[in-house]
């Protein structure tokens, strides 16, 4: 018979080599030594220091949209050129403090899984699941230095 110390080892078979912790899962294991050990990447809402990095620049035939990345919310330049217009970039900025709440958290604060940082901006920006929050994702992630 088992011995329930036994028993649990028996259900937990993976063992993570940094600090021993059991998981039932391999992919559990990884995930584990991935985000709390090794700490490969990290994603913050500091990196949208400027509120217009949160929206990215597409081009449909003549006109030119900047989408948001939190919304996926398409705004047409309403000079239609490369270039960002006065207006359009304070009726942008305005969109990004007001609708998505930018500057209110802490952004300073990290998050070493991009799933905890989805729900954060889902959370904290009223973020819409979306092809634009994959770009929105990217531009506020950072490689960390790895470790020793």
């Amino acid at each position: 018979m088992l011995t329930p110390y036994r028993a649990h080892e028996a259900k937990k078979p993976h063992i993570c080599a940094f600090c021993g912790r059991r998981f039932s899962r391999m992919n559990e294991a990884e995930r584990h030594i991935n985000t709390i050990h090794l700490k490969p990447f990290s994603w913050s809402c500091a990196k949208l220091g400027n509120p217009l990095s949160a929206f990215q620049r597409v081009t449909a035939g003549r006109d030119v949209f900047d989408v948001c990345g939190f919304c996926g919310h398409e705004f047409k330049r309403s000079e239609g050129g490369e270039a960002l217009a006065e207006t359009d970039s304070s009726r942008l900025v305005t969109h990004a403090r007001v609708d998505h709440k930018m500057g209110e958290c802490n952004a300073a604060k990290k998050f070493y899984r991009e799933d905890l940082f989805g729900q954060h901006l889902k959370a904290s920006h009223a973020a819409e699941p979306g092809v634009w929050m994959k770009s929105l994702e990217n531009a506020c992630k950072t490689e960390e230095k790895p470790l020793g």
